[in-house]
């Protein structure tokens, strides 16, 4: 990987399977145990690093991206998570849409 991006295999990886939403775990979603998990993304942004890995799986027959804002272990307190790197970093790899609350996302964007 160089110093702001994505190493090639990564880039391939996103090519290939259009990740095109991203969720962002909030304070009680730290992890997402529904998300068949396929890859970690580890990201510098030219704003810093992201608050924790960006995991990529398929999630209701879709693949999606989740990035718990205040990290895995919900270590990171509101003012320290890193919003700028983090939405950096989703733009990376190619992510425009990310819902803040899933009961609200219309259903039929959820379906695969």
């Amino acid at each position: 990987m160089n110093s702001f991006g994505l190493d090639l295999a990564t880039k391939k990886f996103i090519e290939k399977n259009q990740i095109k939403m991203a969720i962002i775990g909030g304070s009680g979603i730290c992890t997402f145990s529904e998300l068949k998990e396929r890859k970690r993304i580890k990201l510098m942004t030219q704003y810093g690093p992201t608050s924790d890995d960006i995991v990529i799986g398929e999630y209701n027959g879709r693949m999606v991206a989740f990035l718990p804002r205040h990290g895995e272990k919900h270590t990171i307190p509101p003012h320290k998570v890193p919003y700028k790197a983090n939405m950096a970093a989703l733009k990376m790899i190619g992510i425009w849409t990310a819902p803040h609350n899933l009961d609200n996302y219309p259903r039929d964007k959820m379906a695969g």
